[in-house]
């Protein structure tokens, strides 16, 4: 036994650890990572090292005697095998159930018969030298255990929580049937079933290596990791805060998983791509850890093969391996490669057994297995409706929910899919990404479906556009889904889409929505009753011709997982139905109310009870939508026909206002129809707003908003930033206009709102747009003076004005004292406090300095000149906000190491002193951040004002300040400061855990 036998050693361990549940890795997702960070922790453990050197010696030296030369690649191939993988494994788990010696026993025997299959000794000689390398396993498996207790990778009190006891329980069971198997061991030859397991392999990548995205003008298969974008996983009912994981987390980490989603939403994608990257690199163990080789089964296949012969799971497996990549597995092979835990199983597809009965049967077969075959890992899919029909055995597997795509992952699936499916240039490439993303973004919940979002990218490359409104994408959608997805398939559809379909899906789709049980699913023959009830006698004379195409349309439904289709059974096995995704129920929901309501008055006196009520809100946009589209003018006369209704309540208004304004990202009315609902909105906003206006208020920030209108300021000013894009200048324009009109008209504390809600327009909503910023300064434009006198008398109009950089830092000292610095500045009207003006101050400075353009930067000096005035004025210490220290250090600390966000100033000597008093606020709050502050290297800008403030001697302090431009009183506070003598805080409580500020606009 040489060097290399030892480093084959310390691997094994090492890919054992890397994998078991348990391991705090504290950031480390890699599954290469953890190895090899792991394995650098063995080979500098020095007690374990010298384990293997005494080991190795030892077993030299009995190599020598029994071990003839030519055994010795065989040796080394068995150390580098499943079965090696699998006894470590069995000895990690025994040692943490802290078995007994016959456990032990148990894992030696399996051990020696192991071996004995490769390598050819008499049988003596064989559990000799068998016992010594078992010796050597038991060792350093319990020397790295005990490694990763001592480094706090492995807590020894919770080892049995936190692998969920069935990874113990399951590998002690597999010892245990192990032994039990040796009394009459079925002959195997492990050269061939290597062979076979190397065929199987390559065989799997050829068939899942590739996919072939839904594309209506071909059928071209791509490479899969060309065009799959890596989803991410939720774990259920997760004991952890953390439940999300990447997709490599997850296949790292798989031990027993079912794996929930929703149609179209890449179930049998992820694991194509599991079975594919197992396949072909079993040398990684990538799944779970093990060299495993990869079996999917697709149970509808599977059932009805069962349903002919009533064959296993495994004999399933075998026949497939015959019939689909023309192999016969060795005897024998099968059987032990899943004893030996050398496979994954993949169970494809839960949900397309469409039978309650036949899924809890198949059910009950996949737990047996498991029961069977416990060191297997097994992975099952099923749509997430209708699993509860049938769900496994929470104690053998955990359940996870695949989640839909972010925006990250959409934007990588459309430039994946435009890569491979067109061929242009990379700018060409990269612009077309840029506009899909634009343009799709007004369905943007639709495109998080990976099947949805396929089908968009075939609509973008055939039409070069995505429609502008949410109708025209689903009604493009559905079509493609319905006649050319079944054109492409070669399904022939009887009935006639627009006559016959159509009309009857919009009919249940409205009936559907009514009914929120019906959502969960319909029956056959209550779909059926509803069918002919719009059929009989709209489209047919005679009833029994109406159920008979009643019934057509259930079989066209049948099978189709995109648009509405059979998703499982009652107890008594009849078929349900249902729509599979929200989007398309609402969608013909709106279809069939603007079909059904024959004028734009009458959808509207339709709808209204709903939209008062804040019911049916996307179905009623739509609808208005459609009816906008296809009658003239119909949009003007709907949106007045809301903003002029009779007033009721103030909260009933301002529900229709809102209903008005968010129709504006899709219906596109005249400019005189905008500005009534701008000046609706802003009518809104100061009758909010006009609570604050009590004196109390602007003393003391309000710790919750008396305001319990179903709709917020906020909500209406999102609204208007929405709008479309053929609406957004009118839009502003009408906001410029009427604010302008308060501000220049109305009553003081009119104006003092009106002005608050300009200065926040561009801090508030969603849109940060160069029309919005400049709301602000349209609307006050031949306004200074008043706006002036608006600040000087109301402190919290003030405090915004200074934050949003309307007013000067020294023109707020002169008219409200150094106090409010430090104090929050409530919003009148929107939601929210503000973070204290020197927070914003000093966020300024130290985290995004670097983004203020010349004007800003200027603007910043001038303030930190106002603020040197105001301490020389107002000496500290200063009353603060609870938790303005903590929120202030986290700033310096946090961001002084980091000189690319700061930008390098042209400090004068008043400019310098606010800037190290900033920095004194922030030391004196946290004296711990110096330390980290003391560690930076020298640079320049606001880290190196943190780092002077940060010096240990007062000296060296002393002398670095004295070559400052400071005045000497300037000079004299901060020495006075340095060593404690001073403070800039009038007391110091415990901090809290969340910097204020995170959470502000």
């Amino acid at each position: 036994m040489d060097p290399l036998i030892s480093a084959m050693l310390v691997g094994l361990t090492a890919n054992l650890i890397t994998v078991l549940p348990g391991y705090l890795w504290q950031g480390v997702k890699s599954l290469r990572e953890r190895k090899d960070l792991l394995r650098k922790t063995l080979e500098n453990d020095t007690p374990l090292m010298t384990i293997l050197q005494r080991a190795t010696t030892h077993l030299g030296s009995i190599s020598e005697r029994r071990l003839k030369k030519e055994l010795r690649p065989a040796a080394e191939r068995f150390l580098t095998s499943p079965e090696a993988d699998m006894l470590l494994r069995r000895l990690y788990s025994s040692h943490v159930a802290q078995s007994d010696a016959e456990t032990f026993a148990g894992v030696q025997t399996t051990f020696t018969d192991a071996l004995s299959l490769y390598i050819d000794m008499e049988q003596d000689e064989a559990k000799a030298f068998g016992d010594e390398v078992f010796s050597v396993f038991y060792e350093s498996t319990q020397r790295a255990i005990a490694a990763a207790i001592e480094k706090g990778n492995l807590a020894a009190h919770e080892a049995q929580s936190i692998l969920r006891f069935r990874v113990l329980r399951d590998e002690l069971l597999a010892i245990k049937k192990a032994v039990e198997s040796t009394i009459s061991p079925a002959p195997v030859d492990i050269d061939d079933i290597a062979s076979f397991e190397e065929s199987y392999r390559r065989e799997v990548t050829a068939k899942y290596g590739q996919i072939t995205p839904p594309d209506f003008d071909t059928a071209k298969k791509w490479p899969i990791g060309k065009l799959y974008v890596p989803p991410t996983l939720a774990r259920l009912d997760s004991e952890t805060d953390d439940k999300s994981l990447s997709y490599d987390e997850f296949v790292s980490e798989v031990y027993r998983a079912v794996v929930l989603g929703d149609p179209g939403g890449g179930k049998s994608t992820l694991v194509a791509k599991i079975a594919s990257d197992a396949a072909a690199n079993p040398e990684e163990r990538l799944v779970g850890g093990r060299q495993a080789t990869p079996m999917l089964v697709v149970l509808r296949d599977y059932g009805t093969e069962r349903k002919k012969d009533n064959c296993s799971i495994a004999q399933f497996i075998e026949k497939r391996s015959a019939s689909t990549y023309q192999l016969v597995p060795p005897v024998g092979a099968l059987d032990y490669m899943l004893r030996q835990g050398r496979s994954l199983v993949i169970f494809d597809g839960m949900d397309e057994l469409l039978e309650t009965s036949d899924r809890r049967e198949i059910t009950g077969a996949i737990e047996s297995f498991c029961r069977l075959y416990p060191t297997v890992p097994v992975i099952v899919t099923s749509r997430r409706v209708g699993y509860e029909q049938a769900p496994l055995d929470p104690e053998l597997f955990e359940v996870f929910s695949l989640m839909e795509f972010d925006d990250s992952q959409v934007t990588a699936y459309v430039g994946n899919w435009f890569e491979t499916s067109t061929e242009v240039p990379n700018q060409e490439l990269r612009t077309s990404v840029t506009r899909f993303m634009e343009e799709s973004e007004i369905v943007s919940d639709l495109r998080k479906n990976p099947l949805m979002l396929a089908l968009m990218c075939n609509l973008y490359r055939g039409q070069g556009y995505i429609p502008k409104n949410r109708p025209d994408v689903y009604e493009k959608c559905a079509m493609m889904l319905f006649e050319r997805w079944d054109k492409s398939r070669g399904i022939h559809v009887s009935l006639p889409f627009e006559e016959h379909i159509r009309p009857t899906v919009m009919f249940l789709a409205h009936w559907v929505y009514e009914n929120p049980e019906a959502q969960e699913g319909v029956p056959e023959s209550r779909l059926v009753e509803k069918a002919v009830e719009y059929l009989f006698p709209r489209r047919f004379d005679d009833e029994n011709r109406a159920e008979h195409a009643a019934r057509d349309f259930i079989q066209f439904c049948k099978g189709r997982a995109w648009v509405f289709t059979d998703a499982g059974t009652t107890d008594d096995g009849e078929a349900l139905y249902k729509f599979t995704h929200s989007t398309f129920l609402e969608y013909f929901t709106a279809r069939y109310l603007a079909r059904k309501n024959e004028t734009a008055d009458k959808l509207v006196e339709t709808l209204l009870p709903r939209i008062l009520r804040r019911e049916w809100d996307v179905p009623a946009q739509l609808a208005f939508q459609i009816k906008s589209r296809d009658v003239e003018d119909a949009g003007d006369r709907m949106l007045r026909a809301l903003l002029e209704r009779p007033l009721g309540s103030a909260d009933e208004h301002r529900i229709l206002v809102s209903f008005a304004a968010r129709c504006l990202e899709f219906i596109v009315p005249s400019p005189a129809v905008i500005q009534q609902i701008v000046d609706a909105c802003v009518a809104c906003w100061i009758h909010i707003g006009r609570p604050s206006l009590a004196p109390s208020r602007d003393q003391v920030a309000p710790t919750e908003n008396n305001r319990p209108s179903p709709v917020d300021a906020e909500e209406l000013l999102n609204a208007l930033q929405r709008a479309t894009n053929e609406n957004q200048t009118h839009v502003v324009d009408a906001l410029v206009g009427s604010l302008a009109h308060h501000i220049k008209e109305g009553e003081d504390e009119d104006a003092r709102l009106a002005i608050e809600i300009a200065d926040q327009c561009p801090m508030f909503g969603s849109v940060s747009s160069r029309a919005w910023q400049e709301v602000a300064s349209r609307a006050t434009d031949g306004c200074d003076e008043r706006r002036a006198r608006i600040y000087r008398k109301w402190q919290t109009s003030a405090s915004i004005g200074l934050i949003v950089g309307r007013m000067g830092l020294a023109d707020f000292v002169k008219a409200h004292g150094i106090g409010p610095l430090f104090k929050s500045a409530p919003c009148s009207i929107f939601e929210g406090t503000y973070s204290p003006p020197v927070w914003w101050l000093t966020h300024q400075v130290f985290t995004y300095s670097f983004l203020l353009d010349d004007t800003q930067a200027s603007r910043l000096v001038d303030d930190l000149r106002g603020f040197a005035a105001a301490v020389a004025e107002y000496p500290p210490p200063w009353e603060w906000d609870d938790d303005l220290p903590f929120a202030i250090s986290h700033l310096v600390g946090r961001h002084a190491e980091d000189d690319g966000t700061q930008r390098p100033f042209d400090l004068d000597a008043d400019a310098l002193f606010a800037a190290l008093v900033l920095c004194a606020l922030a030391l004196e709050a946290d004296p711990d951040i110096a330390k980290a502050i003391r560690g930076t290297p020298e640079a320049s800008g606001a880290t190196k004002w943190a780092r002077l403030l940060s010096s240990e001697c007062q000296v060296d302090f002393e002398r670095d300040l004295s070559q400052t431009a400071l005045t000497e009183s300037q000079r004299e506070l901060l020495l006075r400061w340095s060593p404690g003598e001073a403070g800039f805080w009038t007391r110091a409580e415990p901090y809290p855990a969340t910097p204020m500020g995170q959470s502000t606009p």
